[in-house]
């Protein structure tokens, strides 16, 4: 068994670091035919790193992994916050929906009243069916279906989202016939 790596081992990485991005294997024989003055079968390429040797194997793990670990790094601060501009503010609502409504009977119905979230979109339904370990919850949104504020008794729990908080609203808490936002502390309705 090899204890080292062999010259054409050495070659390939070489050849993998020089050309950073476009390390290819078109690319890789293109820069043996410029060095060497040799062009190198493609299968000679992988065979030095198809053995039975797992010396070799983790040397062409952990040099991969050195060349990967910045190119990673420099793409991820461009596409993580990408990411997170179209991904739904998933903890964010979860954290207000616990803050606002610490629990929720069995079968609840949910009226979300002027949520941001797109029309086409299950986020409220999947995130308070998972978030209350409740497959029953029903959930309502008026952005998707109308709801006078008159059948807002008819829903077990009645959720208002107000210049971006999340508010709960009682029925029982009304001043002459119109609804009243239940303030806990912390939260502002105006």
């Amino acid at each position: 068994m090899d204890l080292y790596l062999g010259e054409l081992e050495q070659l390939i990485l070489l050849a993998l670091v020089r050309l950073d991005d476009n390390a290819y294997g078109v690319t890789i024989r293109q820069a043996f035919l410029r060095t060497i003055g040799k062009l190198i079968c493609p299968m000679n390429l992988y065979a030095p790193f198809a053995r039975d040797d797992t010396i070799t194997q983790a040397a062409l793990f952990l040099s991969v992994a050195c060349i990967l670990a910045p190119l990673h790094a420099r793409e991820n601060s461009r596409t993580l916050p990408h990411f997170l501009s179209v991904q739904p503010p998933a903890r964010e609502m979860a954290a207000e929906l616990l803050r606002v409504q610490p629990q929720v009977k069995r079968g609840a119905h949910v009226l979300f009243v002027d949520d941001p979230f797109p029309r086409d979109q299950y986020f409220l339904l999947f995130l308070t069916r998972l978030l209350y370990h409740d497959m029953t919850i029903e959930v309502t949104r008026t952005s998707v279906q109308p709801c006078p504020v008159a059948q807002y008794r008819n829903y077990d729990v009645v959720l208002l989202y107000r210049r971006g908080n999340l508010l709960a609203w009682r029925a029982a808490d009304r001043i002459w016939g119109l609804p009243r936002l239940w303030r806990r502390p912390g939260f502002s309705c105006s």
